[in-house]
């Protein structure tokens, strides 16, 4: 089918004229990061996540003070 702006048919062809404008080949740190950064992303995630895992449980296993006996050395001071 054909059809011209303003409409055009939902099961019309399109047809696309593309024109290259340059074309570089990539160089060895362009590949490596293009290599390293995704496994690094990928890693991030779970460090993240097991660093603050080993922040609350190193704040759970810390012995509790009370708000009453800090005031008390406060004063005392």
């Amino acid at each position: 089918k054909r059809g011209f702006p303003p409409s055009i048919p939902a099961d019309a062809v399109l047809q696309f004229d593309v024109e290259l404008i340059a074309l570089i080949r990539a160089n060895y740190w362009q590949k490596l990061v293009k290599g390293i950064l995704p496994l690094v992303g990928m890693a991030m995630v779970p460090a993240l996540l097991g660093l603050i895992g080993y922040h609350l449980y190193k704040k759970a296993n810390r012995p509790k003070v009370s708000k009453k006996k800090l005031k008390e050395e406060k004063r005392n001071k």
